[in-house]
């Protein structure tokens, strides 16, 4: 089983997708699994994901908004920890490998952010000032009823 699972909802994502993905495929981190949930795209969202369908997992269903595409990709995740990336979002490349890093650091803590942000020029990413993204978290367990 992997470490981290990443979710991307996507609705309409053609024109970044790609990018995010190429993000977390360039990672120092590999221990982990990609989940993206098309959640009713009518774009080509799925024509541009296909040349990476045999690194990813990929669900499709009708649009019902991205909780339940991120809710839909956490009941397939295998990960103990769960990292949240948008379709239009990129990772710096040691991204996962500081976050889980924290994580073995300081277990006690249950939620690590990142506050970076990029806009893409012609030859690649300008990174901008802090903004709140990449959210990652531990699993919590599942509560039973006594």
């Amino acid at each position: 089983m992997p470490q981290v699972s990443l979710i991307i909802p996507a609705y309409n994502g053609e024109r970044f997708i790609t990018k995010a993905l190429d993000s977390i495929l360039h990672q120092t981190y590999s221990d982990y699994e990609i989940i993206v949930v098309n959640d009713g795209s009518t774009d080509q969202t799925a024509a541009v994901l296909q040349p990476y369908r045999e690194r990813i997992r990929y669900i499709e269903q009708a649009n019902r908004g991205v909780a339940a595409a991120r809710n839909r990709g956490m009941a397939l995740a295998q990960g103990e920890l769960i990292a949240f990336l948008d379709q239009d979002d990129v990772l710096l490349p040691d991204k996962l490998a500081v976050q889980v890093e924290c994580f073995a650091q300081q277990p006690e803590i249950g939620i690590s952010t990142s506050r970076r942000s990029a806009n893409f020029a012609a030859n690649g990413p300008v990174w901008l000032q802090s903004l709140c993204s990449g959210v990652l978290h531990h699993r919590c367990p599942t509560a039973t009823a006594s």
